[in-house]
């Protein structure tokens, strides 16, 4: 749920119109994810063809390893980018 909002907000303040969605250069996704004994995060980049960044933190209310920590990330990147109409992304993790 929360990264429906995410991805509606990230869509509402593109500046792309609604008729052109797809862009034909590909985006790059970082993605890491991180566990401890007081909660799991991770965190995610997604870098546009002309190198602007765009940055996000996430919170897990829910206990996950590191490696489920950056399978949600990159989740939740690739929803964001399909959201913006991104139709290809190339995505980097260490897991």
């Amino acid at each position: 749920m929360k990264a429906q909002a995410l991805g509606d907000f990230l869509a509402e303040s593109s500046n792309t119109t609604p008729e052109v969605t797809t862009l034909s250069s590909s985006w790059n996704l970082f993605v890491d994810g991180s566990s401890t004994k007081d909660g799991s995060r991770a965190d995610l980049i997604i870098k546009n063809p002309q190198g602007m960044k765009q940055e996000h933190a996430l919170k897990f209310m829910f206990k996950v390893s590191n490696n489920e920590a950056e399978c949600e990330a990159l989740i939740v990147g690739i929803e964001l980018c399909y959201t913006t109409g991104v139709d290809s992304v190339k995505t980097y993790s260490d897991s």
